[in-house]
């Protein structure tokens, strides 16, 4: 995978913050075995708190060809929470600094 973030929830992770700002915005693109593009998800915060995940609008396309292989998009998707709820800080589980 290959991860891009906004400046917003880059500087809030850098200063360790429990709970990143509204406007925080993770992209992360998903490769095949093949090194081509499989899909990509994003979770970008839509409210000041986390509020158990709800406060996150969470988007996953699992094909880089197909438009309709949408495996997530909303506030609140319980399968993205579910995944992202392990992680120590708001949600994120990617590794900080990005390399």
């Amino acid at each position: 995978v290959k991860v891009f973030m906004n400046d917003k929830i880059a500087n809030s992770l850098a200063k360790g913050n429990n709970e990143h700002p509204m406007g925080s915005v993770i992209v992360k693109e998903m490769y095949d075995s093949n090194e081509a593009l499989a899909g990509w998800a994003v979770m970008a915060k839509t409210q000041e708190t986390t509020d158990k995940g709800n406060g996150w609008f969470w988007y996953e396309v699992t094909s880089a060809t197909d438009e309709n292989a949408i495996a997530a998009s909303g506030n609140g998707v319980v399968g993205c929470i579910s995944c992202h709820s392990i992680a120590s800080k708001d949600m994120v589980r990617s590794a900080f600094p990005l390399k």
